[in-house]
């Protein structure tokens, strides 16, 4: 046996025996050796409740932390895409009030919020149609990655 595994073992044995101690401490000598070395109990079971609290949270939490990631990943996808609409307001429009007369006839795959288009205003009518076409709504529009 080498000098390092009797040092290994020593220090083995040192760390059960300390463990052992406190396993076999009276709650009045915790409290005693806790004193004498400056330790407010009180503050550190509080601080001992408050970081198992913190894990805790943590871990129920877990699932929506990875949810939130994966929301931010998808939306800075859709941001960096640009679609082939309308140049102007009004085809724009034109454009928004076919699809959405087609959906209605179609079985009502569309439920659209506002359905008086025309008090829309033209940068709500540009979004509709960006988001129609992040949906595959609308036809032909070109989807390009930029």
């Amino acid at each position: 046996m080498s000098n390092k595994d009797r040092y290994d073992l020593q220090l083995t044995n040192v760390v059960r025996h300390l463990s052992q101690s406190i396993v076999d401490a009276t709650d009045e000598e915790i409290r005693e050796d806790a004193r004498q070395a400056g330790v407010d109990l009180q503050a550190h079971a509080a601080n001992m409740k408050r970081q198992f609290e913190n894990i805790a949270k943590g871990l129920r939490q877990k699932k929506l932390v990875a949810a939130k990631e994966a929301y931010e990943l998808e939306v800075g996808k859709l941001r960096e895409q640009s679609f082939n609409l309308p140049s102007s307001p009004t085809e724009r429009r034109a454009l928004l009030q076919l699809v959405a007369a087609k959906h209605a006839a179609g079985g009502g795959l569309l439920t659209a919020k506002f359905r008086d288009f025309d008090k829309l205003s033209d940068s709500d009518v540009a979004s509709l149609l960006e988001e129609l076409a992040v949906l595959g709504l609308l036809p032909d529009t070109g989807s390009e990655s930029g």
